[in-house]
Formats: structure tokens, C-alpha cells, sequence
């Protein structure tokens, strides 16, 4: 098994501040896939450790934000549109305290 911390981070970012809040449904849907991804960057393209740590941050970044759209209830990653994806980039530019790199490693998430 591939031992990585992103799903935990994701499961905190998408249940929010409170860390006694059950995620929904769609965010453990949406951390499920994210994970199968982070494996298949690592078994079948052989990403490095920390490749896999920074997508797995970066990872948990878009999870955490999608998981607080549509009014809390949280959007799935099949049902994200052209429309979401210019709001997650808005996000990014929009947020306080983060590096060129951070945020142009989270575009690419």
C-alpha cells in the first residue's frame, strides 16, 4: 500500500473547520478517486514520495473546495463543469499568504 497523508488531508479540508463533522457522502466519493489517482501516479508513472506529498496537498486544497460548493452540500468531481473549474482558479488568485509555486502547483491539480 502507498503511504500517504492526502486523504486524510482531504477528509479534514472537506469537513471544513470542524473536526468532528462527518464528511458527505460526495466528499468521500470525491476523496475515494483522488486517492486512486495518487496511487496510479505512483505505481504506474513512479512518482517520487514527494511529488506524491505535494499532489496530495494540492489534491486536498481542491477537494476542501469543492466540498464547500453549492451551499455547503458539496459538488461532485464528475458533475465539475468548465464554470467550477474558472471559479477554483479565481479561488487561488484570490487567496492570501500563498507562493507563485503553491498556487501554480494547485492549478495543475
Amino acid at each position: 500500500g502507498m503511504e500517504n497523508a492526502a486523504p486524510a488531508k482531504a477528509m479534514h479540508a472537506a469537513s471544513g473547520s470542524d473536526l468532528h463533522a462527518i464528511p458527505s457522502p460526495t466528499a468521500l466519493a470525491n476523496c475515494r478517486l483522488g486517492q486512486q489517482w495518487l496511487e496510479a501516479l505512483s505505481a504506474e508513472h513512479g512518482a517520487a514520495s514527494s511529488t506524491l506529498d505535494t499532489y496530495g496537498d494540492d489534491l486536498a486544497c481542491y477537494l476542501g473546495w469543492l466540498s464547500r460548493q453549492d451551499h455547503g452540500a458539496g459538488l461532485a468531481l464528475a458533475d465539475v463543469r468548465r464554470e467550477h473549474i474558472r471559479a477554483y482558479l479565481t479561488f487561488l488568485d484570490e487567496a492570501r499568504g500563498l507562493a507563485e509555486a503553491t498556487i501554480g502547483h494547485r492549478r495543475s491539480v
